[in-house]
């Protein structure tokens, strides 16, 4: 059983929106297969720290990292549940 990873991508398509910002997405692989899911958060390029993966520049700093964190948390939290459950996970499950 292949582990399953997690990372935030900030503007994974390359391009920004009309008001200069583009989405944070939470990234779930495993082996070669990928699943995205939106955070729902858009930043501008200066508000993204890519190397920590945590918004910076922002008046909403604290709460939208503590809200990364949190949907993070959950998706862990779901992978050992189903690892508990099954015995194993697959990127299917999520």
């Amino acid at each position: 059983m292949k582990r399953v990873e997690f990372r935030f991508i900030y503007n994974r398509k390359g391009q920004l929106n009309k008001d200069g910002k583009a989405l944070v997405q939470l990234e779930i692989y495993q082996g070669r297969k990928r699943k995205f899911f939106s955070t729902g958060i858009y930043l501008t390029p200066k508000q993204w720290d890519d190397r920590r993966q945590i918004v910076k520049n922002h008046t909403d700093a604290q709460r939208l990292n503590w809200f990364l964190r949190e949907m993070m948390n959950r998706f862990q939290d779901y992978e050992i549940q189903m690892i508990q459950q099954h015995g194993y996970v697959e990127l299917g499950m999520f």
